[in-house]
């Protein structure tokens, strides 16, 4: 995930706080549907210029497209 508001539009996204991760920093978080329900658990690792996301069987999950969802434009 890269862009300007990626962390705060993620940390909206994710049961964990990414607020405060610095590059070379993860974390461990899960998405999870408005009702509660777990879409994936997943690992937030924090570079320089970006958000990656490490999940098991990413796209069997299709959490990519969940999550774009939920991407607003400004």
């Amino acid at each position: 995930i890269t862009g300007r508001d990626r962390i705060s539009w993620l940390q909206g996204q994710v049961t964990q706080d990414i607020a405060n991760l610095q590059p070379g920093e993860g974390a461990y978080a899960a998405v999870l549907t408005p009702q509660g329900r777990m879409v994936a658990d997943l690992r937030i690792y924090c570079t320089q210029d970006a958000l990656l996301l490490d999940a098991p069987c990413l796209e069997e999950v299709g959490i990519a497209e969940y999550l774009e969802r939920y991407l607003i434009l400004e």
